[in-house]
């Protein structure tokens, strides 16, 4: 009975660990009854899964998921969740956000910036503290890798 058990646990493992970015993307199409699985998915090893899970987790309008996905060690997956909660906010802004004009190069990140983005949210629109909050640590820590670069480049 034991041997049983601890094989569906390996099994069962395994299967968790295949979780593939068109698998997050069908799992996306449950809508907000998918949230609680796509949180989950925010911890999976793969950048990929992470990066699909942010962009259902938009698609769903999830707001806390999208804030702890803020905190992720990679940058696409902070750029995606970024696009998120300020698309909460601004809906329609994924769609021409930073986020949209980014692409992975090997192990770094691309992206285009425009000269302008004029898209501004309606003056009734109060954001929670904890999305403020969040995007105000990316933005300081942009900040400081900015000053840290400009310093190296002077040297």
């Amino acid at each position: 009975m034991r041997f049983y058990f601890a094989a569906f646990a390996l099994i069962a493992s395994a299967a968790a660990q295949d979780v593939r970015p068109k698998d997050v993307r069908e799992i996306g199409k449950a809508g907000s009854a998918a949230v609680p699985r796509l949180t989950e998915l925010l911890k999976d090893p793969s950048t990929d899964v992470r990066v699909e899970a942010v962009k259902q987790l938009t698609a769903a309008r999830a707001l806390d998921a999208l804030l702890l996905a803020t905190r992720d060690n990679d940058a696409e997956v902070q750029i995606h969740a970024t696009d998120g909660v300020i698309n909460f906010y601004l809906p329609g802004y994924v769609q021409t956000g930073f986020g949209s004009s980014i692409k992975r190069v090997g192990g770094s990140i691309k992206g285009r910036f425009t000269d302008t983005n004029d898209q501004v949210a309606d003056p009734y629109i109060t954001a929670r503290p904890d999305a403020i909050a969040a995007l105000g640590s990316l933005a300081t820590l942009v900040y400081y890798i900015m000053i840290a670069l400009s310093g190296s480049r002077r040297n």
